[in-house]
């Protein structure tokens, strides 16, 4: 029911605007010669927002007791009744206890005093602690492990002499894979065991038991020759222990094209990487660090470096036939991978039209689901892999 126009009209007359109060009446106040404070304190009453400056927040209060006068109903005060689904609660409420609390109510019978730097126990606490004790190991007796009875067996097989066939052959050991569990959970190597207290059929002064032994794995190498037909043989371990300083060529480009190749004329047997006193040239480094985890704090550099070094002044050139410094080499290069990225993904898109979204594709970790690439020198990457399966 609307607030009767009269009692509005005599409101103004008074400077007075009527707002809702709690208990369901209606009140009259004054918005006039109000502070900021005040005006966010009447916004406060009615559950209004109390930013913005005294004009907004009058404006504000304006607008409500408009609203209360024409609709009172949209604009109650009073709380709102609520009605319990589960009925008053019976007690404080608990707590779903821990797991370990529930597992040590089920081995210990008593319940967990609180512990103290002193002991404050007396006489016949400390005796009913030990009868608890007592009761607990009749309850639970000690039950000790069963033993492994999982014994190594050693494979007897017969060794023959090469020096006389027609001797009896004499058992040796051989190692099975039960030897080689042996080996894993005991302190004596497999490979050390000996018969004792076994007489072979025939002795013979040249047959002896010798265990066979698997040769170990071989460890993974790679071998890089040099211009002047010198082999070197690295192990993954051995190159990760190289140490290669920070190197930069922006004050000496020079530099780089007598580093680069141990075979150019500009060769000058010096180099930042040094493996056995040899120099080794920039163009081997790929050799060097592939497949080791150590090539991608190389890769960018080596790739700035890459080039034919007997056409590098003449490909990096300004327009007024100067030498370009290394930034304007590098950005031009730059440029360079990024408008070939930028082909290929264009070749790549009309190549394969509508399967493209499928073969270029890769699996949100987010969502586990299936994204088209977008980036050009991902998709260059991936079309380079695909050509070349």
């Amino acid at each position: 029911m609307r607030v009767s126009s009269s009692q509005v009209a005599a409101a103004e007359q008074r400077g007075m605007l009527l707002f809702p109060t709690k208990t369901g009446e209606t009140e009259e106040r004054t918005i006039n010669g109000k502070k900021q404070e005040e005006l966010k304190s009447m916004c406060r009453d009615y559950g209004l927002g109390i930013s913005g400056n005294k004009s907004t927040l009058s404006t504000r209060l304006q607008e409500f007791s408009a609203k209360f006068c024409n609709d009172p109903a949209s604009c109650n005060l009073t709380p709102v009744k609520r009605r319990s689904h589960k009925g008053p609660r019976e007690g404080p409420k608990k707590t779903q206890p821990k797991q370990s609390a529930n597992r040590r109510a089920a081995i210990i019978d008593t319940e967990r005093v609180t512990e103290r730097s002193k002991d404050t126990r007396t006489t016949d606490e400390m005796r009913d602690l030990l009868l608890w004790a007592d009761r607990t190991r009749a309850r639970l007796p000690y039950k000790p492990p069963k033993p492994d009875t999982t014994q190594p067996s050693i494979v007897l097989q017969t060794a023959s002499n090469p020096q006389d066939s027609s001797n009896p052959e004499h058992p040796s050991i051989s190692q099975s894979s039960h030897a080689h569990h042996l080996n894993e959970n005991s302190t004596i190597p497999a490979s050390t065991f000996t018969l004792s207290h076994i007489e072979p059929p025939n002795t013979s002064p040249s047959t002896s038991c010798v265990p066979s032994i698997v040769s170990p794995s071989k460890v993974p190498t790679r071998t890089i020759t040099l211009g002047n037909k010198i082999s070197l043989t690295l192990t993954v371990d051995e190159v990760k222990h190289i140490s290669v300083p920070a190197t930069s060529f922006a004050e000496d480009i020079g530099r780089l094209n007598q580093m680069w190749d141990d075979i150019s004329p500009h060769w000058k047997n010096d180099s930042v990487l040094i493996i056995s006193n040899h120099a080794i040239a920039l163009v081997y480094w790929p050799e060097v660090f592939k497949k080791t985890g150590l090539w991608s704090a190389h890769k960018s550099a080596w790739t700035e470096w890459k080039g034919t070094p007997d056409e590098f002044w003449q490909r990096f050139k300004s327009k007024d036939g100067e030498k370009m410094s290394y930034t304007a080499i590098c950005a031009y290069l730059r440029m360079e991978r990024k408008k070939a990225d930028e082909d290929l993904a264009e070749q790549a898109r009309a190549e394969y039209g509508a399967e493209f979204k499928v073969k270029f594709s890769y699996r949100c970790s987010k969502t586990n689901a299936r994204v088209a690439m977008t980036k050009s020198s991902a998709i260059a990457k991936e079309y380079r892999r695909l050509r070349s399966a």
